[in-house]
């Protein structure tokens, strides 16, 4: 006899809902939450429209206030003193912050207070069920028994694609002789008519703005540059490693979240100073998780089984992944590159994607800006990040003493731009 799953939103030591306050405006919005929550035997006691409403309901009833969402954008007094007395007030609460696109300042002084989350809207289903069931530790929820079973991986035994030996003429091709460099460039790519058909549907695609005009290789090289075009093949290598993935999560994180990431590593450049590294930021920021990839290729059921545990969890993956593999992708990473004969670039920002917020004053640019753009991507495209990456990404924008606007800029209406950009639909 199968054993019933007991519902997210009961207790499991009380056997009772969990009671919920929910403080947000619009209404469709905390309509829309409440309907999610109320599928999940969650109970809700009360609604409020602003911020000292929520308030002045806890004041009136502490002790049976469990769960509070809380619109940090909505009019009233100071967010984070309002958070502050609730906390007072009910040390237990558990305070979900949610909003739009929260400023900077809201945001740090939110962590500073230990509030329990962050949930941007907007807010679905699964986004809502992965944060809870990992703030009320309800790791029943999913089968992980079998990922835990650690599996004692070695290296040699892995299957690593071979790098192609147009790609790796790519990689190294210098881009500074735009003259001779396009020349070069095009019998490089000329004999791959896959290639070179990709690269001319790019050149006359609506974001460049020729629709149809362009009908030679050379045309589009001169039309595109010669380093968009090296971003193009290598795009294009990094794609067909990716086709492999029939499953929507590991297509996500194994090919859309590597280009989006060296699209904002791009958008990132400038505004940080740092516009002279675009090339090899996009990159290096494409590649980085390479590792990832060859793992998931080799076991395919057991890393999806990882991504579950991290979606409900506040965990680091490398580490998950080293519990489950012996392993991780930081160390098959450095292990695919250096069977590739990479340059060293590459290496390091696998070696170092892990670092800490303490660790920021001793690191590259290439460093800083990859993890800040894989941090940005996860955000705007709703994917699992961890608290500790939400503070690391303030931190980083800190330490390039960048205008808030910077930040603010890559949010959702970002990335709906983005999905336009022709690197994401590339054949």
């Amino acid at each position: 006899m199968i054993e019933e799953k007991i519902p997210l939103g009961i207790n499991l030591k009380t056997k009772k809902p969990f009671n919920v306050i929910i403080a947000d405006n619009p209404n469709m919005d905390r309509q829309l939450l409440k309907r999610f929550l109320l599928q999940e035997n969650f109970n809700v006691i009360s609604e409020a429209a602003t911020q000292n409403e929520a308030l002045d309901y806890i004041k009136d009833n502490a002790s049976v206030s469990q769960i509070l969402f809380f619109n940090v954008t909505m009019n009233g007094d100071s967010c984070s003193t309002i958070v502050k007395e609730m906390k007072q007030i009910a040390p237990h609460l558990i305070i979900i912050a949610i909003g739009s696109n929260p400023g900077k300042t809201i945001i740090q002084d939110l962590l500073a207070l230990k509030i329990s989350s962050l949930l941007l809207k907007p807010i679905s289903k699964n986004k809502l069920n992965e944060k809870l069931a990992q703030l009320l530790n309800r790791r029943d929820l999913i089968d992980i028994q079998t990922a835990y079973q650690t599996s004692y991986i070695n290296l040699t035994e892995i299957k690593i694609p071979p790098i192609p030996t147009i790609m790796l003429k790519i990689i190294n091709f210098d881009t500074s002789n735009s003259v001779a460099g396009s020349s070069e460039l095009e019998k490089l790519v000329g004999p791959d008519k896959s290639l070179s058909t990709s690269i001319l549907r790019i050149a006359n695609s609506s974001f460049y703005g020729r629709s149809g005009s362009i009908k030679s290789l050379k045309d589009a090289i001169t039309l595109l540059g010669i380093k968009t075009v090296k971003n193009l093949v290598i795009l294009q290598f990094t794609k067909k490693m990716g086709s492999s993935f029939k499953n929507e999560t590991l297509s996500l994180y194994m090919h859309r979240l590597p280009i989006v990431s060296a699209l904002v590593a791009l958008d990132l450049s400038a505004p940080l100073g740092v516009k002279s590294l675009k090339e090899d930021l996009f990159l290096t920021s494409l590649l980085r998780k390479i590792g990832m990839v060859v793992l998931a290729q080799n076991f395919t059921q057991k890393y999806m089984d990882v991504l579950k545990i991290l979606s409900i969890t506040d965990r680091n993956l490398h580490k998950v992944e080293k519990e489950v593999f012996n392993t991780n992708s930081i160390e098959l990473g450095i292990k695919v590159f250096k069977l590739w004969n990479l340059p060293d670039l590459f290496q390091d920002i696998v070696a170092k994607q892990n670092f800490t917020i303490e660790e920021i004053p001793n690191l590259t640019d290439y460093d800083k800006v990859t993890r800040m753009a894989e941090i940005i991507s996860k955000r705007i495209m709703e994917l699992h990040f961890t608290e500790e990456e939400t503070q690391l990404e303030i931190e980083l924008f800190k330490a390039y003493n960048a205008d808030p606007s910077v930040q603010e800029k890559f949010n959702l209406e970002y990335y709906d731009t983005l999905k336009d950009h022709p690197f994401l639909s590339v054949e």
